[in-house]
């Protein structure tokens, strides 16, 4: 009886320990915004006990657990100055301070675009070729057809991830697309993951049908480079170098901005739009018109490389067709990539360029749970709603 009653006693200590843990547990959700202009941040990281948990959606917010009331957090965005705060006491609205800019003459003056992109690609070329570190990431791509939510797929994957993603690898994926939309092929993409393949650097020489990025060793044939230079009270400093194409250029190139490290010349951000690609539809009384594409790449460093955190691909353009009946439409797709760090995966299928990726993802096998428990990044309304529509119609399931 006594044995009994000290088991029960025990039982009793860890049901209290448990409860206890389980009480202590916030979930956090929160907008990060500008504190000048109060537009949200979209990708924003999000430190928690010195790791990146997650990253604010294209709303600017997040939503992570953490341990303890206690416990700390830190927001991090280029061109802005870090925030630690302490999560009891967090705002539902986080506002960071931009960086200044340096307006001191002499100082700027003395600033060469040319020799700092020189020096930068002669310092990481070396790394660059380097196939590591190998991480895994999570992808998720929307597509909206006149504002309603249209597509949905989302996969991890494995890839190598210094200064660009390459060698992709798929581990699952799920995909479902409205019922109610057309079979207009200018509104479903098979191969959409692959533009996240594009960096901003290249160190082989210029090759026929591949887009032009700004920082390699022929640059000056097709940009003009001009510097500025941003500061913060931390004392971090960043050359903000933009990109801008010559005029005749009509070939695919990659206008932009690149922010290098002022201290080490590290690769910290790199935000554009890609020029003259066209989006074609063979075999259909369909055009597409006024095509936007951008391009977002984060880094992280590790170990002395620039190592992709995330990155996003929005396009935006107009669907018009041959049949006068038809009225045209207006579609958007927003793609991000994020590094996630490691996932152990048995069952990975390697893909190239014309790798049918939704076939890829058929073969899968569906868990809902799994999804519902690996979200990473939190949803947008819109997002939240139309997953939840396509769960409840099995949609996912029946690709």
């Amino acid at each position: 009886m006594k044995k009994r009653i000290l088991f029960l006693v025990f039982l009793g200590v860890i049901f209290c320990l448990s409860s206890a843990q389980e009480q202590t547990e916030v979930m956090i959700d929160a907008k990060i915004v500008d504190q000048v202009t109060k537009e949200p941040l979209i990708y924003a990281s999000v430190f928690f006990k010195n790791r990146t948990d997650t990253i604010s959606n294209q709303e600017g917010e997040f939503r992570l657990l953490s341990g303890s009331p206690s416990d700390s957090i830190k927001i991090s965005y280029v061109g802005y100055e870090t925030l630690s705060l302490a999560v009891s006491s967090l705002p539902k609205v986080i506002e960071l301070k931009p960086m200044n800019y340096l307006l001191d003459e002499v100082v700027i003056t003395s600033l060469n675009a040319n020799k700092i992109i020189r020096q930068f690609l002669k310092k990481h070329k070396k790394t660059y070729l380097k196939k590591k570190p190998q991480n895994s990431f999570f992808y998720r791509q929307v597509t909206l057809t006149d504002t309603v939510c249209t597509e949905i797929l989302e996969a991890f994957f494995q890839a190598y991830s210094n200064y660009r993603v390459n060698d992709l690898k798929l581990v699952t994926g799920r995909y479902a697309k409205s019922l109610s939309d057309s079979n207009e092929p200018l509104t479903t993409f098979r191969n959409y993951f692959y533009i996240s393949q594009v960096t901003p650097i290249n160190y082989e020489p210029p090759q026929k049908n591949v887009i032009i990025v700004p920082l390699c060793d022929y640059y000056a044939r097709y940009y003009k480079a001009s510097i500025e230079m941003m500061y913060d009270s931390q004392g971090r400093s960043l050359y903000k170098i933009h990109f801008n194409p010559n005029p005749e250029i009509k070939t695919s190139i990659l206008k932009g901005v690149a922010y290098l490290n002022a201290a080490d010349l590290s690769l910290e951000k790199f935000e554009g739009e890609l020029l003259n690609v066209p989006i074609h539809s063979k075999g259909f009384q369909s055009e597409a018109r006024n095509n936007l594409t951008t391009f977002q790449v984060n880094y992280k460093q590790d170990e002395g490389i620039s190592v992709v955190e995330s990155i996003n691909i929005y396009t935006n353009y107009d669907v018009t067709y041959m049949d006068e009946d038809l009225s045209p439409i207006n579609v958007q797709i927003n793609s991000i990539l994020y590094n996630i760090g490691s996932l152990k995966a048995k069952q990975k299928k390697t893909l190239k360029y014309n790798t049918f990726l939704l076939e890829e993802i058929s073969k899968s096998e569906y868990d809902p749970a799994f999804w519902e428990e690996n979200v990473i990044i939190k949803r947008t309304p819109l997002e939240e709603k139309a997953t939840n529509d396509f769960e409840k119609e099995n949609l996912f399931k029946s690709y």
